[in-house]
């Protein structure tokens, strides 16, 4: 039974991105992935109600600012961790640089970008080093929706790259068979981020993220964490992203 001011908690609004496949997704106008699968099944068993909000994801971001839901597959960074309160990590999400084929170069610092034009997925955070560069002028960033977008603007030549988390980036390719051949991606990460659930400190969640982070662990533990993960990610395997 969960502690009663993890009970009082009824119901719980939690965000996510509409358009992340495998992790977070609309599906038919219902919510779909991995993280929706994996917070469904932890919030059933803390026997606390939850209501997902699909937003694309600067939209969702402006719920946990506006403390109006948490939100989930989140990335920590400085200014995140002064706002939010955080679940312990959930998985890790490896993110890569895409460009188009035989354009490759060296790449082995974020200062390998500079001077280039890199696209990235509006509202995203990429990990401190990344965006502490783009913030110094470092690259440029043009900003799309979606990873399907993203790479579709690197075989236009509108930007010399984009960094996309790998899975997300081989779904868009499975789903855009025309784009597989014609995009690589270079073999050093940006940064492998761990991603998080998290609430706006002004909406006092730290009880309930401790019985979230219990739960979670538990799962862990005895596999069906990973049995959910393996599930989601080759159920969704296939999703169009519509881009």
């Amino acid at each position: 039974m969960p502690p009663l001011s993890v009970r009082a908690e009824n119901p719980v609004a939690i965000a996510m991105d509409e358009n992340y496949p495998p992790y977070m997704f609309q599906q038919a106008g219902e919510p779909a992935g991995f993280y929706y699968d994996l917070l469904r099944s932890i919030f059933d068993q803390m026997l606390v109600q939850v209501r997902f909000e699909m937003r694309p994801w600067t939209g969702a971001v402006a719920l946990i600012d506006e403390a109006e839901a948490g939100l989930a597959g989140l990335y920590r960074n400085e200014e995140r961790v002064r706002k939010y309160d955080f679940s312990n990590a959930i998985i890790e999400e490896q993110l890569l640089v895409y460009v188009r084929d035989g354009e490759a170069f060296r790449f082995d610092t974020i200062e390998d970008l500079k001077d280039r034009t890199i696209a990235t997925i509006a509202g995203w955070s990429y990990g401190q080093a990344f965006d502490t560069a783009r913030r110094r002028g470092v690259f440029a960033t043009v900003e799309t929706g979606s990873a399907a977008e993203s790479l579709r603007k690197v075989l236009a030549g509108e930007v010399d790259a984009a960094v996309i988390e790998s899975l997300s980036a081989r779904i868009a390719l499975e789903a855009n068979p025309d784009l597989q051949s014609l995009i690589d991606a270079l073999p050093t990460p940006v940064a492998t981020n761990k991603t998080y659930l998290a609430f706006n400190k002004q909406a006092g969640k730290t009880a309930l993220l401790d019985y979230f982070n219990y739960v979670m662990a538990s799962m862990k533990a005895d596999g069906r964490f990973e049995t959910i993960l393996l599930g989601s990610v080759n159920e969704n395997a296939v999703i169009p992203t519509n881009q």
